[in-house]
C-alpha cells in the first residue's frame, strides 16, 4: 500500500516536471525566436553503477561517522569530568601578590611612602567536604557510564 502511494506521488511529480518543461521550452522559443521542436531535450540513459559493498568494512570507515565521533567526544568529556572530580579531593594553595600606589594628592603619587605591597597565601583543605566531593565523583562516574553506554549503542 505504501509503495502504491509512493508510485502515485512519483507519477504526479513527473507530470508536474513535464508541465514545467513545456512552459520553459515555450519561453525559450519565444526568447530565441526558434521553434519548440529544435529545443526538445533527448533523454539520456544513466550509466550503470555497480552497487556492491566490500566484503569487509574497516574500523576507519566506521570511525568517520559523525554520530560516533560526537559520542566519542562525549565519552572523553565525561572521563575528564571524573578527573576533575578526583582533583577536588586534593588541597588547593593560592598565592597572591599585589603592588599599588596610594596617595591623596597627585604630587604624592610617586613617593616611596605611597607604595604598598603585599603577599597573601590561601590554603583550602577539603576535610569537611568529603560527602559532597564523593557525591560529585559518583555523579561524574554515573554520567560517564551513561555516555559510554550511548557510545556503545551508537556503534551497534
Amino acid at each position: 500500500m505504501e509503495t502504491d502511494i509512493n508510485a502515485s506521488k512519483t507519477r504526479q511529480q513527473l507530470n508536474d516536471v513535464a508541465g514545467k518543461m513545456k512552459i520553459i521550452e515555450a519561453r525559450l522559443s519565444a526568447l530565441t525566436n526558434n521553434q519548440t521542436k529544435s529545443l526538445k531535450l533527448k533523454p539520456v540513459a544513466l550509466p550503470k553503477v555497480a552497487s556492491q559493498l566490500p566484503d569487509e568494512l574497516g574500523y576507519s570507515l566506521l570511525a568517520r561517522r559523525a554520530d560516533l565521533q560526537a559520542a566519542h567526544w562525549y565519552v572523553e568529556s565525561s572521563l575528564s569530568t571524573i578527573d576533575a572530580a578526583k582533583a577536588a579531593f586534593y588541597p588547593d594553595i593560592n598565592l597572591m601578590a599585589f603592588l599599588q600606589q596610594d596617595a591623596l594628592h597627585l604630587s604624592d603619587l610617586f613617593r616611596h611612602s605611597a607604595q604598598q605591597m603585599g603577599v597573601t597565601a590561601g590554603l583550602t583543605l577539603p576535610i569537611f567536604d568529603s560527602g559532597r566531593l564523593n557525591a560529585n565523583l559518583d555523579i561524574a562516574k554515573a554520567e560517564s557510564n551513561l555516555s559510554i553506554a550511548s557510545y556503545n549503542k551508537a556503534v551497534v
